[in-house]
């Protein structure tokens, strides 16, 4: 053990701290340390959790927003018009406009054939097909109470019984099961500053990742070939110093298991080189960009979106891929906006810009999932998941105000069906049957369980066992309908 610390701190000044040296060798940071990790379960994934203090108007929109019949309390909500502003994005040949929030589109979801907006219908079919959504009461009407949501009102706990987070608590369950060098989630987004055991976690902006990674002497490699150079540095000491004269049999196995090869290694390499050096923008076929100041749209997949609107959620979320692929943290805490606090927004302009735009970010979202090797590795190890403060109010005033009885938020995987647990009232959002989401009047979720309920169904999703899940949050009832 003395000979594995030394040679680990001769190695942490020499080529690299332990964040670099974990990401591109595959061992997992506490194997560097003490030769021991956690054997993987199988169950645990990795998860971006998007949050909102600004309160979006997801439940204008989302599945179940639309009516299917004339009782249905769908109808008491205020869509736009067709023509109401003249905002308009190009989908092929096809003109994206506001009426495609007005109107109800052809996808259905869920076990009830629930109706969303037609934005929805942009989405691709694999990425929609895995959506689910969860209908909620957040109990809250202020911006800042956001925390008191992800903590379902102080109910959710540590595994010492304090009250915790949404992010922090799948953090610290998943982390051994995954290898990551932290058990706290990481913050990218500028709405919520997550924490973990009482303490801040940190919040980075692309721009200051550098933090993570700095070495003992705050030097950092400046290209993919460094990296390699570095990854063969570690692994010809490591060969030499430790595993051949300091670990067990079981030990050397592990190392033979998830030893990166010096292709994987180099990939991985690159994967930093992007992550460290090109921290503003870039494009969804992962090249560096640069600046595109005066540019007022951006083009991509037949979507022309708003510069600011689309580069601030999507580098968001690629820069999250990017440190769950590392295996950095098992949590990344970013933003969406579907119009946010538009108190004002009288022909909801806001409204349809943002949300608009986040069809574009989604769609680019699955696309550097699918159709890029590095992100195909924990496509299946994925949980993207969003909880909003509190709805917006069905009635147009100028806008939209706060409302908290209201809310809808989603959850993303590729082990799951679009799925709709509850749909809206006629005050607060329906009861509905945990075993099917289907909305009932007699159902086994009533509005005030809907938020512990839809936090549960999260952490079951993100592989965290039901038992665990129920000793953490002793309210509500975790859905199984969203499984495929």
């Amino acid at each position: 053990m003395n000979s594995r610390r030394k040679f680990l701190n001769k190695s942490l000044l020499g080529i690299g701290s332990l964040p670099v040296l974990s990401a591109l060798s595959g061992l997992p940071a506490s194997f560097l340390i003490s030769g021991q990790a956690q054997a993987a379960t199988g169950e645990a994934k990795f998860c971006i959790l998007s949050t909102s203090s600004g309160g979006q108007p997801l439940n204008i929109y989302a599945p179940g927003a639309f009516p299917k019949n004339g009782n249905d309390p769908a109808n008491r909500i205020g869509h736009p018009v067709a023509g109401q502003n003249g905002i308009n994005y190009t989908v092929g040949n096809t003109t994206l406009d506001v009426s495609h929030l007005a109107n109800p589109g052809m996808r259905r979801f869920g076990a009830d054939n629930m109706i969303a907006a037609q934005m929805f219908d942009f989405l691709p079919d694999n990425f929609a097909n895995h959506l689910c959504h969860g209908w909620y009461v957040s109990g809250t009407n202020a911006h800042p109470e956001l925390n008191k949501v992800l903590t379902a009102h102080g109910a959710l706990k540590s595994q010492y019984g304090a009250t915790e987070n949404l992010a922090a608590v799948i953090a610290q369950e998943n982390a051994g099961a995954l290898g990551t060098l932290y058990a706290y989630p990481v913050g990218l987004g500028r709405e919520f500053t997550p924490s973990s055991q009482g303490k801040t976690a940190p919040r980075l902006s692309p721009e200051s990742l550098s933090e993570l990674f700095g070495g003992a002497d705050g030097s950092l490699p400046v290209d993919g070939e460094d990296f390699l150079a570095i990854y063969q540095s570690f692994v010809d000491s490591y060969y030499r110093n430790v595993y051949r004269t300091e670990l067990s049999p079981s030990q050397r196995v592990f190392v033979d298991n998830h030893l990166l090869s010096v292709t994987e290694a180099e990939e991985t390499g690159g994967e930093l080189d992007l992550l460290l050096n090109c921290p503003n923008q870039y494009t969804p076929d992962l090249e560096c960009t640069s600046s595109t100041d005066g540019l007022p749209t951006l083009q991509q997949d037949g979507f022309a979106v708003e510069e600011e609107d689309y580069w601030h959620q999507f580098n968001q979320l690629r820069t999250a891929l990017a440190l769950l692929y590392l295996r950095i943290t098992p949590v990344v805490t970013v933003d969406h906006r579907y119009g946010g606090d538009n108190h004002g927004d009288a022909n909801l302009e806001r409204e349809t810009l943002e949300s608009l735009s986040t069809m574009a970010v989604l769609s680019d979202f699955h696309r550097l999932l699918t159709q890029h090797s590095r992100f195909q590795t924990i496509a299946d190890k994925l949980v993207f998941a969003g909880v909003d403060v509190f709805g917006r109010t069905v009635e147009l005033r100028d806008g939209r105000d706060h409302y908290g009885d209201s809310t809808a938020g989603f959850i993303w995987g590729q082990h799951l069906s679009n799925t709709v647990l509850g749909g809206p009232g006629n005050g607060k959002v329906s009861a509905y049957d945990a075993a099917t989401g289907v909305v009932s009047a007699n159902g086994n979720v009533g509005p005030d369980e809907s938020l512990p309920s839809f936090l549960k169904t999260v952490m079951c999703a993100s592989g965290m066992s039901l038992e665990t899940v129920n000793q953490r949050l002793q309210q509500g009832i975790a859905s199984s309908a969203i499984f495929a």
